[in-house]
C-alpha cells in the first residue's frame, strides 16, 4: 500500500467481517413465507405456522445470543463471573476533564484500566505485546512498523478492528493532539481488520513506549462519538468508564475483557475512585479502614505509615517519575559557569543524608536517566561525597575571591529539610549558602523564563519528573549551558533505527552532561501507596503518572466493608 500525506479513512476488504449479523434478514424472509402461506392454505394453517415459527425462532435467537456472548463479544463464560465486589482507592490531583490524551490526571487512572493501545508497559516500563498488537515487526531502516491485532473487544461487544486504530489516531492528528507520537509518523494504513501499518519519515526508537501512553490509546470512535464531558467513548481494558459523582468517578467491569496472556476476567464488578484534597486526609481515610487502596502517598505519611507496626506491611513502594535535582547558573555573572567549581559540588552534596532528611521513599540516582528509561546506568561511582578533596580545591578560587556567599533559588515544592542540609554540607567546605523560597510565579519569571544573561541566582533547586525527557539538556536551556557533545549524541539516539543504537547514543549523551555537570542529580523518590491485606496485582512504580489497576484481584480475603 502506498504512503498517503495525511491519516486515511478504513479502507480494508474485509469491512462486512466486523458487522454483526442481526436476525433482521431472517424476520424478512420469515414474512415473505407466511404471506405466501397465508394466501394458499388459510387462516388456521397460517396461524399453527405462525406458533411453530416463534417457537423455531426463540429457539434460533437463544442461539445466536450463546454464540455472542461466548465466542462473537467475548463476555464472560458460563461460569466464570467477577467476585461481586467493589475495589474502594483513594488518589490525589483530581482529573479536571476525563480525556486522557490532554489530562494527565485522566491518563493517570484510564489509560490500562479504561484504555488501551497497541503496546503495553509493564512496571519497570517495559514495553510488553499485552496490548492490542500480540506481534509487531519493524524494518531493518526502522522506518516502517507492522501490528497484528489480537482477537479484543470494546465494552460494547464491538470487536476491535484496525479500523478503530487508523480512526483513533486520525481523530489525535485532526485534533493536532499528535504531539510527540505522530511527529515522524506520515501515514497509518490497515490492509485487513487485523493488520496496521505505520510509516515513519525517520526512525523513532521510542515508538512502542509512546504507543503504549495516553496519546497511543484506541477507543471506539464512532459517529458522535468523542471524549467529551462525562460521556467517553468505549475503551478495551478490563473496566469501562461508569459516572463521575463530585470528586469519586465509578469505573464498571467490562464482561467483554479477556487479558491478553492469562484470559483473565476484570476481579470486580465496579472500582470506585474517590480523590482527595491532600495527602493527609488519603492516608486518615485509609487507616479508619474506609479504602482498599490508597496511592500517592507524600514523604510524612509514609514516614507515619512506617512507625506504625499495623501499616508498615501494607506499604507498597516502587520507582516514580521524580527527582531532586540542583542546576547551577553557567553565565558568566556565576561562579558556577566554572567547570571547577560545580566538581566541587558535585563532592559536597552527600546524597544519602539529603535523601535521609527528606523523610521520601527513595534511593540515590546520580544518573541524568531515570532508573524507569532505556539506557539507565548507576552513574555514582566518580561522583561520591569527599568533602576533604573539595576543601582542598576550593582553596584555588578562594586565593581569588574570598570565601563566597551563593544564592540558591527553591521552587514551591522543594523540601525545605533537604534545603537546609545542603547549606549545612556547603559551610562545612567554607563556603556560604543563602536560599531564596519562590512562589510558582517567581519561578516562572526568575529561573525557568529568566532573559538570558539575567538569571540572578548561582544554583536553583526542585523536583523534576518525567520520562525521556532528555531533551530539556539541549540547545537552549534556561540555565544557559550548552554541549556540543551532547547535543549531538541525543540527536544520534533520537533517530537511532534499533534499541540498542539507542542505548548506546544515549548513555553518550548522558557521559557528556555527567563530565559537565551543568546538573546534580541528588535522589530519585518512590511512589508509595498502602494496601489491605488480601490483594494482589498492585500497581508499584510511576504512580505520579500511571496507575495500572487492571491486574489487581483478591487472593480470598473480603475488600473493606466500604467496598460492598
Amino acid at each position: 500500500m502506498s504512503k498517503k500525506s495525511t491519516l486515511p479513512d478504513f479502507q480494508s476488504d474485509n469491512s462486512q467481517a466486523d458487522k454483526q449479523w442481526t436476525s433482521a434478514p431472517r424476520s424478512q424472509n420469515s414474512s415473505r413465507v407466511l404471506d405466501e402461506f397465508r394466501h394458499k392454505r388459510g387462516p388456521l394453517r397460517a396461524l399453527m405456522f405462525l406458533v411453530l415459527l416463534v417457537i423455531f425462532g426463540l429457539i434460533a435467537t437463544l442461539a445466536v445470543r450463546n454464540v455472542n456472548k461466548e465466542e462473537v463479544f467475548g463476555g464472560i463464560l458460563p461460569g466464570v463471573e467477577t467476585n461481586g465486589q467493589t475495589l474502594s482507592i483513594g488518589m490525589l490531583s483530581q482529573p479536571q476533564h476525563l480525556d486522557p490524551r490532554t489530562d494527565p490526571a485522566a491518563a493517570r487512572l484510564l489509560v490500562s484500566t479504561v484504555y488501551q493501545g497497541l503496546t503495553a508497559r509493564d512496571q519497570k516500563n517495559r514495553v510488553t505485546n499485552t496490548g492490542l498488537a500480540k506481534s509487531w515487526k519493524v524494518s531493518s531502516d526502522g522506518l516502517h512498523y507492522t501490528f497484528t491485532l489480537r482477537t479484543a473487544y470494546f465494552a460494547t461487544g464491538t470487536p476491535v478492528t484496525s479500523q478503530y486504530v487508523v480512526k483513533s489516531f486520525q481523530a489525535l492528528s485532526e485534533q493536532k493532539l499528535g504531539g510527540d507520537l505522530l511527529a515522524h509518523v506520515s501515514a497509518i494504513t490497515n490492509t485487513d481488520a487485523k493488520t496496521v501499518k505505520m510509516d515513519l519519515s525517520q526512525p523513532d526508537p521510542l515508538l512502542l513506549t509512546k504507543l503504549a501512553g495516553p496519546l497511543g490509546i484506541v477507543y471506539e470512535a464512532s459517529a458522535g462519538s468523542s471524549f467529551d464531558g462525562d460521556h467517553l467513548p468505549a475503551g478495551s481494558g478490563p473496566y469501562s468508564f461508569s459516572t463521575r459523582n463530585g470528586g469519586t468517578l465509578r469505573l464498571s467491569s467490562n464482561p467483554q475483557y479477556k487479558a491478553a496472556r492469562t484470559s483473565a476476567r476484570p476481579a470486580f464488578d465496579a472500582i470506585s475512585v474517590k480523590y482527595f484534597p491532600s495527602s493527609h486526609e488519603l492516608f486518615e481515610s485509609f487507616r479508619k479502614g474506609s479504602l482498599d487502596g490508597a496511592i500517592g502517598l507524600d514523604a510524612q505519611d509514609y514516614q507515619s505509615a512506617k512507625a506504625d507496626k499495623d501499616l508498615s506491611s501494607r506499604l507498597v513502594t516502587g520507582p516514580s517519575t521524580q527527582r531532586a535535582v540542583v542546576v547551577f547558573n553557567a553565565n558568566d555573572n556565576s561562579l558556577n559557569s566554572d567547570l571547577r567549581y560545580r566538581l566541587i559540588y558535585r563532592m559536597v552534596f552527600n546524597r544519602d543524608e539529603l535523601l535521609k532528611v527528606s523523610g521520601s521513599s527513595g534511593f540515590v540516582n546520580a544518573s541524568p536517566l531515570n532508573s524507569l528509561e532505556l539506557g539507565y546506568k548507576d552513574a555514582l561511582k566518580g561522583q561520591e561525597n569527599d568533602l576533604e578533596k573539595a576543601k582542598q580545591d576550593v582553596r584555588y578560587f578562594v586565593m581569588y575571591y574570598g570565601w563566597t556567599t551563593f544564592t540558591m533559588a527553591l521552587s514551591p515544592d522543594f523540601p525545605q529539610a533537604v534545603a537546609d542540609k545542603m547549606v549545612e554540607q556547603t559551610e562545612a567546605m567554607g563556603d556560604h549558602l543563602k536560599l531564596v523560597r519562590l512562589n510558582a510565579q517567581q519561578w516562572h519569571d526568575e529561573v525557568t523564563n529568566a532573559p538570558e544573561g539575567k538569571m540572578k541566582y548561582d544554583m536553583a533547586a526542585f523536583l523534576d519528573s518525567g520520562l525521556y525527557t532528555f531533551s530539556k539538556f539541549t540547545h537552549d536551556t534556561w540555565w544557559h549551558f550548552d554541549s556540543v557533545e551532547a547535543d549531538k549524541a541525543y540527536e544520534a539516539a533520537s533517530t537511532a533505527k534499533t534499541q540498542k543504537e539507542y542505548e548506546q547514543q544515549i548513555d553518550q549523551a548522558a557521559q557528556h552532561l555527567l563530565a559537565n555537570q551543568p546538573w546534580t542529580w541528588l535522589y530519585q523518590m518512590n511512589s508509595v501507596s498502602l494496601w489491605k491485606k488480601g490483594f494482589t496485582g498492585m500497581p508499584t512504580s510511576m504512580l505520579d503518572e500511571w496507575v495500572d489497576l487492571s491486574n489487581v484481584a483478591t487472593t480470598g480475603s473480603s475488600p473493606s466493608s466500604s467496598s460492598k
